[in-house]
């Protein structure tokens, strides 16, 4: 099962996104980071097996829930269209 965990900090107004790099590729989440850029400001941190992500919107109508979901659901949207599903796929067989 792969371990995917977001914390909504609504007093600080960002949220933490962790990844597991078997599954999610460590380029895929630093492209959505940049993707993200022009709505939230960003952060990585941790290391390349197990990076935390930390966005903080640009705007406080943006849901903190909902963003990090998003931002997982677009990093699998990278990983499909940059062919690496089959990469990914191999690292379990």
């Amino acid at each position: 099962m792969i371990n995917m965990k977001v914390i909504a900090n609504e007093e600080e107004k960002h949220v933490l996104i962790s990844f597991d790099t078997k599954f999610y590729p460590y380029e895929c989440i630093y492209k959505a980071i940049q993707d993200f850029s022009g709505s939230c400001f960003s952060n990585i941190k941790g290391n390349q097996e197990s990076p935390i992500v930390i966005l903080k919107p640009k705007s406080d109508e943006i849901n903190l829930h909902n963003l990090g979901y998003e931002f997982y659901n677009y990093v699998l949207g990278i990983i499909k269209n940059e062919g690496k599903v089959q990469d990914i796929i191999k690292k379990f067989e």
